[in-house]
């Protein structure tokens, strides 16, 4: 997912260029010209993140893609109920009080984002599949 702190970053570096091209001792013409490179180097910069962005997306559904099309026998008959587990284990600690104490709290956050998407993904994924071989045997016979 994009990090709007890159582009934070990037305009904060701008900024800080216009501001040096403006304490410049040259024409009015000159500052224009040299405002108008930042702006450039800016507007590419930050189309070769969001392309960088895209990409790792693509890579990244791609994979999901794959795995949910379900060719192999382990991830559905192991490594996605094992994962499940292990998430539903992780919120019944949590709940009952048995996080570390040095836990970050973002990080705690963030994994409860993962269990949601996850447990998303696992009972779409599931359904999906029972309803594919559903529609599959019904066309064969």
């Amino acid at each position: 997912m994009f990090d709007l702190g890159i582009a934070k970053v990037i305009g904060e570096a701008v900024e800080a260029g216009f501001t040096l091209v403006d304490d410049l001792h040259t024409s009015d013409e000159e500052k224009i010209v040299l405002k108008h490179h930042l702006l450039t180097i800016q507007s590419k910069t930050l189309k070769d993140t969001l392309d960088y962005e895209a990409a790792a997306l693509e890579a990244r559904a791609s994979i999901i893609v794959e795995e949910a099309k379900g060719r192999w026998w382990e991830p559905k008959s192991i490594w996605r109920p094992l994962t499940m587990l292990t998430f539903l284990f992780m919120v019944v600690s949590h709940w009952f009080g048995y996080t570390p104490d040095n836990a970050d709290p973002g990080l705690i956050e963030q994994l409860f984002l993962l269990i949601q998407i996850g447990l998303g993904g696992y009972i779409v994924g599931r359904s999906g599949e029972k309803i594919a071989e559903t529609v599959v045997n019904r066309n064969v016979n």
